[in-house]
């Protein structure tokens, strides 16, 4: 959910954690080369840098597995073993598209969000607008914030159900209520300015495409409600924790695209 009343750190604090954390870039590029074909750094350390990072900032990553190399990616130490074992048989199973698991390195958490290459493609497309994800229950509910290019937001909760004995629940990209667009993590993730540590062509088109749609679905709602303040800033749930140069380059992008 967008934190209105967020304030940033000292900027010399913001300083060190944000190079603490860069510094970590190349062993996460190293560490998970052979067993993806994208790595996408978002969060505080791709919009926030020297800005809103803070000592106990994580550093939230999009991974975009390799399918063919499932083996070696068992064979990582950054996480529970079990837990690590446990996520990649389910996903094996397909009973789930996206799972998400933490580890620690150097004292930084590393977010680590692992999807199905064709399944992120869809995602942040708008192709598909929900994704089966891994959940650890679904005893109590995942609460999901969807936001509008106006500012408002919507919000769901969503409980799921066992799949091949997996707890497994939707992972929205984006959803429509009452004729309202609302865009979710993956479509903003990738509009918010993510770090690229690795692509391809595949991931390239797909990253395109997104800001295309949803340049159109932005000039859709201004020709009805051209009165209303509308932005792409608008609808980041980062936009209060955002430097003015992360900020400043999505208006810019969107400008000229608006442009076209």
């Amino acid at each position: 959910m967008i934190d209105i009343n967020f304030q940033p750190p000292e900027p010399a604090i913001s300083q060190i954690e944000t190079e603490k954390r860069k510094n970590l870039l190349p062993w996460v590029l190293e560490y998970f080369n052979n067993v993806t074909t994208g790595i996408f750094v978002c969060g505080s350390l791709s919009y926030g840098a020297d800005y809103s990072v803070t000592s106990t900032s994580d550093i939230d990553i999009q991974l975009v597995l390799n399918d063919d190399t499932l083996d070696i990616f068992e064979s990582l130490d950054l996480y529970d073993k079990t837990e690590l074992h446990s996520a990649i048989k389910g996903y094996k199973k397909g009973a789930y598209k996206q799972f998400s698991l933490t580890g620690i390195k150097d004292g930084v958490p590393i977010e680590s969000h692992f999807w199905n290459k064709q399944a992120f493609i869809d995602a942040i497309t708008f192709q598909s607008s929900e994704t089966q994800r891994l959940r650890s229950s679904i005893d109590t509910p995942s609460t999901d914030y969807g936001f509008a290019f106006d500012g408002t937001y919507n919000s769901l909760d969503f409980y799921g159900e066992i799949i091949d004995g997996y707890p497994v629940s939707v992972f929205p990209s984006y959803r429509e209520v009452e004729g309202k667009l609302y865009l979710c993590r993956p479509v903003t993730n990738m509009l918010g300015g993510p770090i690229v540590l690795k692509t391809d062509a595949e991931c390239d088109i797909a990253i395109d495409a997104c800001w295309t749609e949803t340049i159109t679905r932005l000039k859709d709602v201004k020709r009805t409600s051209p009165d209303v303040q509308l932005s792409i800033v608008n609808a980041l749930p980062s936009q209060y924790k955002m430097s003015p140069t992360s900020k400043a380059t999505v208006i810019a992008k969107t400008e000229h695209l608006l442009s076209l």
